[in-house]
């Protein structure tokens, strides 16, 4: 299984992936800046969570992934 390091940097690239997406989103609909940062940011590390844990419960099962060269 991979080093705590990794599951940590595999969380916080996907938490900015996620919250940039969500911001660009948001603001190309044209919400204002103030109303969406916050949203953002907290769906961004919500989903970043959720994507980790799947990805740390597959790895502890040692199930293989069709995409992922682990």
């Amino acid at each position: 299984m991979k080093t705590y390091e990794s599951w940590v940097r595999m969380f916080l690239f996907a938490a900015g992936i996620a919250t940039m997406l969500l911001l660009g989103v948001n603001l190309f609909k044209g919400y204002a800046l103030e109303d969406v940062l916050t949203q953002s940011f907290g769906w961004g590390l919500f989903s970043a969570l959720v994507y980790t844990g799947a990805r740390w419960r597959q790895a502890r099962k040692q199930a293989a992934c069709a995409l992922c060269r682990d």
